[in-house]
């Protein structure tokens, strides 16, 4: 069984026996790991400003949604990544988890067109800035 870092996303071995840095209520893979997530993360209210270069329509998203759906986003391909080999060897329970990440990935991926799209015309094209 293939097993992910919960923090980082990295490949571990099996039974997750790479999780070897801990603090009181996290597990970390390495001090990278620990360096980068291990920190309580403060919460910004910024917003990305974006302004339609077709029709001139400004819209706002939020920063951390965007960051946490492109997180979710590749959290979900390394996971397809594991699942793929279960595919080729015929497994049919594989296959249906393989097909399910293929619609999470799906969703995922149009929710972030969404939030980038200008809500007005649908243009993809724009200026934008973090206010």
């Amino acid at each position: 069984m293939v097993s992910f870092c919960p923090n980082c996303n990295k490949k571990l071995g099996n039974l997750k026996t790479g999780l070897v840095y801990r603090t009181k209520d996290k597990r970390f893979c390495s001090i990278k790991c620990k360096k980068q997530y291990g920190k309580k993360q403060k919460i910004d209210n910024k917003e990305y400003k974006r302004k339609c270069n077709r029709c001139g329509k400004v819209w706002y998203s939020s920063v951390l949604k965007e960051k946490e759906l492109e997180r979710e986003l590749k959290k979900n391909r390394s996971y397809q990544v594991a699942t793929g080999f279960g595919m080729l060897a015929g497994s049919w329970l594989a296959a249906g988890a393989g097909m399910q990440t293929n619609r999470n990935k799906n969703a995922l991926q149009d929710s972030l067109n969404k939030l980038r799209k200008c809500p007005n015309c649908s243009s993809i094209t724009y200026k934008e800035k973090i206010v």
